[in-house]
């Protein structure tokens, strides 16, 4: 998939050297293209170290993360959110934080480790894309989104307190959004 050179692996006076030769032909080196200035090569380094190599080549819009690790991330997230949903069923499942009057508490599956998966689920597939392909806009829509989710979370938890009668012991037996932990 990444045959040759890696788009990274580029040097300062290789840059120097394609960027003084201002021929559009094909005697430009393979790697031009790739390596545009000094600053994006640093850039590219720098996130190197803190990751395994890339999966796909970056591409604007593309809906899963580059790196490995994140990419597991991102699979783990889509999967713990399918199995929510299909362990909440139909009957259950609400995009709203509101509660259904005939509403079931389910308690089993995913629920019996987290209290409100399928946000987790949201925040494990968002996260590693922010990460993957950074800028200060995708932080920004990140972190507004983790705080309406939190907003959310907390309003949906008062009104399940008030619709289920076993809804506070089933608060002291989980965790929020991450087993164990928060």
């Amino acid at each position: 998939m990444f045959g040759g050179p890696k788009w990274w692996a580029c040097s300062g006076s290789d840059l120097r050297a394609s960027s003084i030769s201002g021929s559009t032909s094909s005697s430009r080196p393979r790697f031009w293209k790739r390596c545009p200035s000094f600053k994006n090569k640093y850039r590219l380094e720098l996130h190197e170290r803190f990751v395994i190599e890339p999966v796909h080549e970056k591409k604007t819009g593309w809906p899963w993360a580059g790196y490995i690790p994140l990419l597991i991330i991102q699979i783990a997230g889509v999967m713990l959110g399918i199995w929510a949903i299909v362990i909440m069923g139909r009957k259950n499942t609400n995009i709203t934080p509101l509660v259904k009057q005939d509403a079931l508490l389910v308690t089993n599956g995913p629920y019996a480790f987290i209290r409100h998966p399928m946000y987790s689920a949201v925040l494990l597939t968002i996260w590693p894309l922010i990460m993957d392909q950074y800028s200060l806009l995708r932080l920004t829509a990140g972190l507004i989104l983790t705080i309406d989710l939190i907003i959310k979370m907390l309003y949906e938890e008062s009104l399940l307190r008030k619709h289920f009668a076993g809804y506070e012991i089933y608060m002291r037996e989980t965790k929020m959004l991450i087993p164990f932990v928060i």
